[in-house]
């Protein structure tokens, strides 16, 4: 980063939106064990997949104007569970 930026490490489930400097676009991942074909399917319950809602939260906190989010392709072949990620990012 430039000296004038901060880098922001650490557990993100204490990380808050204000932290975060201003951004038109958001690219980020969340952990895909739990949705991985191999995986545990354990799905947003799970304690890795639970990890989206903390995304989530942080989304709505900053509002930028675009997301670019990472998975696996596991994620898509669960329609319930793609259907709950869309609806909680709309």
């Amino acid at each position: 980063p430039a000296d004038s930026e901060e880098m922001i490490v650490g557990d993100v489930r204490r990380i808050m939106p204000s932290q975060i400097p201003t951004h038109d676009v958001l690219a980020a991942g969340f952990p895909c064990q739990d949705f991985s074909n191999v995986g545990t399917k354990h799905g947003l319950d799970g304690a890795r997949g639970s990890l989206f809602y903390e995304l989530v939260r942080l989304i709505a906190g900053c509002r930028p104007r675009a997301l670019l989010l990472e998975n696996v392709r596991g994620l898509l072949t669960q329609p319930e569970l793609m259907r709950t990620v869309v609806s909680q990012l709309s």
